[in-house]
């Protein structure tokens, strides 16, 4: 599936450049960017891939209402399904700080702390992005332009994902 393996090597090079960019990480980890690669390759990326089937079956068609409607049916899908299971898989394949793996009550724990903010910041980046792709890029084309601006998400997400930091505090420290 060309949409899964695409949204894998987004959501792994979105790490890789956050990790670069993070000054709060001192040592670049492989091994966290390979579990964001292998949880878009083989949990997001057929999720979402199927999800996008759905929607178009149930919602065919560019014009203004199936937009917003696809729009509004992904926001949903976000919330309720996509970032819930991406923040249980990073935090089930994470060790704490002594090289044990996590356990899915430390899973709800992150989806409790963190999905509200995040989905709001998805909030704000997301439907825009969802509007161009729905009315302007053919089906078979939309998860390769999605997944290339989602790379820029995946930045912030793989922040969110793999950390305990508050975005703000943490951009306050990358732009001193």
């Amino acid at each position: 599936m060309k949409s899964a393996a695409t949204i894998g090597v987004s959501m792994g090079v979105g790490d890789a450049l956050c990790q670069t960019i993070d000054t709060h990480n001192e040592n670049f980890k492989v091994e966290r960017t390979f579990n964001m690669w292998f949880i878009g390759t083989f949990i997001s990326g057929p999720l979402g891939h199927g999800w996008q089937i759905l929607i178009e079956n149930f919602l065919p068609g560019t014009s203004t209402r199936r937009v917003l409607q696809k729009t509004a049916s992904n926001s949903v899908y976000a919330f309720v399904l996509s970032l819930p299971l991406m923040f249980t898989a990073v935090t089930l394949l994470s060790k704490d700080q002594h090289g044990k793996r996590k356990s899915i009550h430390d899973a709800k724990e992150k989806i409790e702390k963190d999905l509200v903010e995040t989905f709001i910041a998805g909030a704000l980046f997301w439907p825009a992005v969802n509007i161009v792709v729905f009315k302007c890029v053919p089906t078979e084309n939309r998860a390769i332009v999605s997944s290339l601006v989602g790379t820029l998400w995946n930045i912030y997400l793989s922040l969110k994902a793999n950390s305990n930091i508050p975005i703000v505090e943490h951009l306050s420290v990358i732009e001193s």
